[in-house]
């Protein structure tokens, strides 16, 4: 699974579905968003499913993208021509057998070119932006149900109701479920966000005060936001794009939980 998150200067997080690898933009110790960043290959999902529009329906499905409603590629059918249309011709609805089923194949030791674009500025030796970008990948050994999905609803924080193939699947629940009963980090800068009381956790954040009530599918608001985190994740780094390297590269290198173990409080 791939989730691409951009954080320039002050923004949030975009992630992705069929693939699990994640484009992120962040700023260390930093409040970032994700603002504007799709990806074209492989297909970024931006939260959609199988919407017969161009917009997608549920921006909390999956993950908090702060894109475009009309951003991101369904998920590809199977059928054989049509799953729009019976072998008589007749409509069916999208409801043929091998709808909302197709795959893309990847082949061992073969290069998978990863491309992505996002809207607002990010380059070296350019003075008013400042971006890192990171990318992630999640594996089955992570999360073993992890899956697209066939409804547009949020996935329930119930583990008894995820065993339906139905809901969208990414962080595993137990994640979210220690993410929302863990005090957040005070040492991050907040502005002027009231973070107390039920907001006091890490599901609340200067981007997503109100993350306790305000869920994008199981993630985890303040591991999104923040980079490197400092409690275990399942996203595994692949590679960081930075326009500061002689500041960040090292700092990347031994942070990454690729090399360093993190605990639980």
């Amino acid at each position: 699974r791939l989730r691409p998150r951009m954080l320039p200067m002050g923004s949030t997080s975009w992630a992705m579905s069929p693939l699990s690898v994640t484009f992120a933009v962040i700023i260390t110790a930093l409040p970032c968003v994700d603002s504007d960043i799709y990806l074209n290959n492989p297909r970024g999902s931006n939260n959609k499913l199988s919407e017969a529009r161009l917009n997608r329906k549920n921006k909390h499905r999956l993950f908090d993208s702060q894109n475009n409603d009309a951003g991101g590629y369904q998920v590809g059918d199977n059928c054989v021509p049509s799953c729009n249309y019976n072998e008589q011709g007749q409509e069916t609805g999208g409801r043929k057998e091998g709808a909302r089923k197709g795959q893309m194949y990847y082949y061992v030791e073969s290069e998978l070119y990863i491309e992505w674009h996002h809207q607002h500025g990010c380059g070296v030796d350019h003075p008013n932006v400042l971006c890192q970008l990171i990318l992630q990948y999640m594996c089955d050994a992570d999360n073993n149900k992890i899956r697209d999905g066939t409804v547009t609803d949020t996935p329930p924080k119930d583990e008894s109701k995820l065993q339906s193939d139905q809901f969208g699947y990414h962080e595993p629940v137990d994640y979210y479920r220690n993410c929302s009963r863990r005090e957040r980090n005070k040492g991050l800068y907040i502005a002027n966000k009231n973070l107390n009381g039920e907001r006091s956790r890490a599901t609340s954040t200067r981007q997503n005060e109100n993350g306790q009530n305000n869920r994008y599918g199981l993630e985890c608001p303040e591991e999104r936001d923040y980079y490197p985190y400092w409690h275990p994740t399942p996203w595994h780094d692949i590679a960081v794009i930075t326009n500061e390297p002689q500041r960040r590269c090292e700092y990347y290198q031994q942070e990454s939980q690729n090399v360093k173990a993190k605990g639980e409080c």
